[in-house]
């Protein structure tokens, strides 16, 4: 007959306390970072400040606007970045390219290798 398995026996026992400290504390980082994910998120790191910007907008109200710019660059910048704010979607064109499209919640554009001469 085959002996029984004794739960308590195996937790005393070198790789049984190995594998239950294992388990215990993977559960216990997973529901740390599921409850900040989900229920309690951080405030963001990064806040946008828009204090001193000049708006633009449109001559008369209207449901799809066009806003160009211009921006003309003596070499190829390492890193990047463009600031927006929008009430619904943005679209983003770079070079006549598709840069990005951001829905209606916030989330920050991805664009890559600038070239010098760029059309936003």
């Amino acid at each position: 007959m085959r002996p029984s398995f004794r739960f308590l026996e195996w937790c005393q026992s070198r790789p049984g306390g190995t594998a239950l400290l294992f388990v215990l504390s993977t559960g216990m980082f997973v529901g740390y970072y599921g409850w900040l994910a989900l229920v309690a998120p951080p405030p963001p790191t990064y806040y946008l400040d828009f204090g001193a910007t000049q708006w633009i907008q449109a001559a008369e109200p209207s449901n799809n606007v066009c806003f160009r710019k211009n921006l003309y660059l003596s070499e190829t910048p390492k890193y990047a970045w463009l600031q927006m704010a929008g009430i619904d979607g943005l679209k983003i064109s770079v070079n006549g390219k598709q840069a990005t499209l951001v829905p209606k919640c916030a989330s920050r554009p991805n664009i890559d290798d600038w070239p010098p001469n760029m059309s936003v």
